[in-house]
């Protein structure tokens, strides 16, 4: 009998994207399935080169894989809600499909909760810290992620009435080079700020490579937070203080769900995974050796737990 093939739509294959695709692969091998990568770029990028990428995404069929899963959150960037929506009804109505990211109307979804973790993260830097004067850099804001974090941060603000200035928010992309981007544009007036909080990891570990080769240290000159939990946020210094989101286990997840869809069975349109609060020592906090360790160990048994 052969073995059934499951295709995954993304963007790229590291750090966010790779945090999901390891709990998709592990599954595929837990459940003897064949694991088909579709790698394309943002759709409707304005790189003409990367544009062409996205043939890749033309030639998936229900011939050539018997379910999906689209990494919908990481496609989004440059296009809007109703166009995502279309893309991924161009699949589901001929091949059972399943959304990681965005909650996608008909589809069976796989998404986190943005506010829970990144509103501690906020208020820990201002009731623990003090800080009261932030800066931000946000995600693209067609994307529901990227602007649920800019709404809770500006909710939060709001709510201890702390003034923003306007003048240290760039609106950006999830990406390295919008974190060197935004510290180009906030250095147009003098850094006098505590805190940048970044919508992701990736932001945040090309700010701090911007701000060191501009003399900053980190983090006592500036402290600076990302969100993902990516494996670089560890090893960068200064570590990044973040908000974890169960990557591994929403690819795992995804690869459950189509199995059932595949069988006939019903699934619930939407799971929403929390998010966790992770202080190390960009933030201002010391965070140790013997801490590291424990949340690499827990992270390597919740694997586990999903394995056996």
């Amino acid at each position: 009998m052969s073995r059934m093939k499951i295709g995954v739509i993304v963007d790229n294959l590291y750090n966010y994207q790779w945090g999901i695709l390891e709990g998709v692969f592990s599954a595929g091998e837990n459940y003897n399935l064949d694991i088909l990568c579709f790698a394309g770029k943002h759709l409707n990028t304005p790189n003409e080169k990367e544009r062409m990428g996205n043939i890749i995404y033309k030639i998936i069929n229900k011939n050539n894989v018997d379910g999906l899963v689209i990494l919908t959150s990481v496609l989004s960037g440059y296009v809007s809600k109703y166009i995502l929506e279309e893309f991924c009804y161009r699949y589901s109505q001929i091949i059972p499909t399943i959304s990681i990211g965005t909650e996608i109307k008909s589809i069976p979804s796989i998404i986190i909760d943005n506010v829970l973790g990144f509103e501690e993260l906020l208020v820990h830097l201002i009731e623990d810290h003090g800080y009261r004067k932030f800066g931000f850099i946000t995600g693209p804001l067609n994307n529901d992620d990227a602007k649920i974090r800019y709404e809770t941060f500006i909710n939060t603000l709001n709510r201890y009435k702390i003034p923003i200035n306007y003048n240290y928010i760039f609106y950006g992309e999830f990406s390295y080079n919008s974190g060197r981007e935004a510290i180009k544009q906030f250095s147009k007036h003098k850094i006098d700020l505590d805190v940048i909080v970044c919508s992701d990891d990736d932001i945040a570990i090309g700010a701090i490579e911007e701000l060191k080769e501009r003399g900053y240290h980190l983090p006592e000159d500036i402290k600076i937070t990302g969100f993902d939990d990516i494996e670089g946020a560890k090893f960068i210094t200064p570590p990044l203080t973040t908000v974890s989101q169960p990557l591994y286990e929403m690819g795992w997840k995804s690869i459950e769900y189509l199995l059932k869809l595949l069988s006939g069975e019903k699934v619930p349109e939407k799971i929403c995974f929390p998010t966790k609060f992770v202080i190390r020592d960009s933030c201002g906090c010391t965070y140790s050796a013997i801490e590291k360790a424990k949340v690499d160990i827990d992270k390597e048994f919740t694997k586990l737990d999903y394995i056996n």
